[in-house]
């Protein structure tokens, strides 16, 4: 399997946990890198979303068993909108923060 390969496998990875541990995002997929506006606006339309993205790396290391570590740089962006609940509006702001906070964990 090809460097390609691994890092694909490894943002999918990242994407399946996130949709297991987060049922309430109706979106999180993988996304190619970085994020322009015209697309967050195409994403918005899917909120609360979530794309993961690797964004770039640290410096490779050689370990002494010739392996070599490549520290890598992943981006969860949260989209969100105003919504209701129960009759309750939720910010986008709140709502975001409660999604990043379920990422993080």
């Amino acid at each position: 399997m090809s460097g390609a390969q691994n890092l694909s496998v490894l943002r999918d990875a990242v994407v399946a946990a996130l949709r297991a541990k987060i049922p309430g995002v109706r979106s999180i997929e993988p996304h190619g890198g970085a994020f322009d506006e015209a697309e967050l606006k195409k994403f918005a339309t899917s909120a609360p979303a979530i794309r993961v993205a690797l964004l770039g790396f640290d410096q490779v290391a050689r370990h002494s068993t010739g392996q070599l570590r490549l520290p890598v740089h992943l981006a969860a962006v949260v989209i969100t909108r105003d919504a209701v609940a129960d009759g309750e509006k939720i910010g986008r702001d709140t709502q975001a923060l409660m999604i990043a906070n379920a990422v993080a964990l």
